[in-house]
């Protein structure tokens, strides 16, 4: 619709009309016809067609179509077919007043879209809801219980569904169920899960149709497998714009359901057990701790301004927060919740590493383009480290003798020896406009996430080349390599899902659906 959107369409708008033409149905080859602000103007598109605009325009006057000619023909219509090649010709006269018995027909108004009868699908007022999640044992029996309701309708409907199931997971239920008008009810499922199954997430979905054949919302249930302490293997995803966590299931492929955190959550970090979520709420200045075996946040740390990426000392005692807006750094005692005092660092400070002995800390700048060191012990910052552009995500190889530095400007990463003789290597070209990176834990491999490629590009750490970039799809920011080294789970911001990549086989999961607005992502 013309100037429905934002000043870039505004502008083209302008730019449209002063050339005497708009495109006012853009999904048909056709023109409205105005009157030109220049008396010459030739628009060559790159496989034709051609078209120039001329008129007798010689001033600032003459706003008014007098007479118009298209490819030497005189025309009364006021707009225009565009062919598929070859050159359209318009000339305009123009004058000082209008000119009345110029397109002045009904029939040389641009085309417009004919009516037709209109006819609206069957529609229902039967609702149906279930529990978004459910939690078993494997072994054990459960029942789901569907909530129907045809409290608005004015007539009984029956209501019918099919359970389907992930495989290991059986649903039994009655068929249907007739609601009289203004009734609500509820029907029983009951789920069964076998004793085979591994502890982790698996999905019920149901799917409602009406007696007048409306098909109701899709229902997905998480179901969440216990068995015998066994602890499930878990990536989370960061929905910034859900203000939410989605837990990813690396076995099944299976999500379970969103756990709630503070405003626009930007970086995560699991506690090596695997028990507790650090989540930094880049909107909300603050941390979130969960509890991963109950999914839920059982504590909410203010922090500084604008809380960005985080780390956690190898330790596992002190977890390390960047403040993007006001350039530092703190830290948080994991036992008492208690923050530190703040360190300055650079300018938007972005992404934490520390290093495998634990003394020193790294953080990249993206408004200083360098990395700071932090010294853990004295808690002290070193000399920065000039790098690439807007740098943003950062690793550390296991044996701690190089930092791996990705700068989104300039498409490449730029490896930094570390000691004594501290200096930047030549850097490596990757994608366009690189987010984050990830090593392998046997130190080979890094993989970094290509934001506007849909790749991400594996390097070899012995040789510093990169390799043939992987398809993955979507826009990949975050990246997280699982502590086993099987598995590197990618999050697609654009696309809201994730994709798992087998780094022994190289196979590409499915797409698996997420939150809206997924940044990063942590791995255990």
């Amino acid at each position: 619709l013309p100037g429905n959107d934002d000043l870039g369409t505004m502008s083209a708008w302008y730019v449209w009309c002063a050339i005497g033409l708009y495109p006012q149905n853009s999904a048909v080859r056709y023109l409205d016809v105005g009157t030109p602000l220049f008396s010459s103007v030739v628009l060559r598109s790159p496989n034709e067609p051609t078209i120039a605009v001329a008129t007798s325009r010689s001033g600032t006057g003459g706003n008014y179509i007098q007479g118009l000619r298209v490819n030497g023909a005189f025309v009364r219509s006021a707009w225009v077919s565009v062919p598929n090649r070859g050159t359209l010709r318009l000339d305009a006269s123009v004058g000082d007043a209008p000119n009345p018995h110029w397109a002045d027909g009904v029939g040389n108004a641009p085309p417009s879209f004919a009516t037709v009868p209109l006819t609206l699908p069957p529609s229902t007022a039967v609702t149906v809801s279930a529990p978004v999640a459910l939690r078993m044992g494997a072994g054990a029996s459960k029942t789901l219980d569907l909530a129907v309701s045809n409290r608005t309708g004015t007539a009984s409907s029956d209501v019918a569904w099919l359970a389907t199931a992930s495989p290991g997971l059986h649903v039994r239920s009655a068929e249907y169920i007739r609601l009289a008008a203004g009734e609500i009810g509820t029907a029983p499922l009951r789920v069964s899960a076998d004793a085979s199954l591994h502890a982790g997430y698996y999905t019920i979905v149901i799917r409602g149709i009406a007696s007048s054949g409306v098909r109701l919302a899709e229902l997905p249930v998480s179901v969440r497998i216990d068995r015998n302490g066994e602890r499930p293997q878990l990536v989370y995803a960061e929905n910034a714009f859900g203000n939410s966590i989605t837990p990813v299931d690396l076995a099944t492929g299976e999500t379970g359901p969103q756990i709630a955190v503070g405003e626009y959550p930007r970086d995560a970090v699991l506690s090596a057990d695997a028990t507790r979520l650090y989540v930094a709420n880049l909107g909300g200045s603050s941390i979130s701790v969960i509890d991963t075996n109950r999914d839920k946040a059982i504590a909410t740390i203010k922090a500084g301004s604008s809380p960005n990426g985080l780390a956690l000392t190898p330790d596992g005692k002190t977890l390390w927060f960047s403040n993007a807006d006001d350039g530092t750094i703190q830290p948080i005692d994991v036992r008492t919740l208690q923050t530190g005092s703040t360190i300055g660092v650079g300018l938007q400070p972005h992404t934490i590493a520390i290093a495998p002995d634990g003394l020193t800390l790294y953080v990249s700048n993206r408004g200083s383009n360098t990395v700071t060191p932090v010294d853990l012990r004295t808690r002290t910052t070193g000399t920065a480290i000039n790098v690439g552009p807007r740098p943003t995500g950062i690793a550390i190889a296991p044996d701690g003798k190089r930092l791996y530095v990705v700068s989104g400007a300039e498409g490449d990463v730029t490896p930094i020896e570390l000691g004594e003789n501290q200096r930047a290597l030549p850097p490596i070209k990757v994608g366009v406009y690189p987010m984050q990176i990830a090593i392998t834990p046997d130190g080979k491999t890094a993989y970094v996430s290509n934001y506007a490629n849909s790749t991400i590009t594996p390097i070899d750490l012995r040789t510093d080349v990169a390799a043939p970039p992987i398809e993955v799809g979507g826009a990949p920011y975050g990246i997280g390599i699982t502590s086993n080294g099987r598995v590197a789970a990618v999050v697609s911001h654009r696309d809201n899902s994730c994709v798992l990549l087998d780094l022994g086989t190289g196979r590409v999961s499915r797409p698996i659906p997420l939150g809206s607005g997924p940044y990063t992502v942590a791995a255990p």
